[in-house]
């Protein structure tokens, strides 16, 4: 990670950039269907999809 103070690494830069987006900025570009809730990461929209609105995953 380019960021000082934070130890962070990988060997594969989408990994990388990953960690950038969720810790170190702001952006939140995958947005929940159901009530547009922002999150920094896929997997994390994905997770909350299933776990608060179950009744569309039947």
């Amino acid at each position: 990670c380019q960021y000082d103070g934070c130890p962070y690494s990988s060997a594969k830069q989408t990994d990388v950039d990953r960690h950038i987006t969720s810790k170190h900025t702001d952006e939140k570009p995958y947005e929940c269907q159901f009530c547009l809730k922002p999150f920094p990461r896929k997997d994390n929209k994905n997770r909350h999809e299933k776990q608060k609105h179950p009744e569309y995953f039947q």
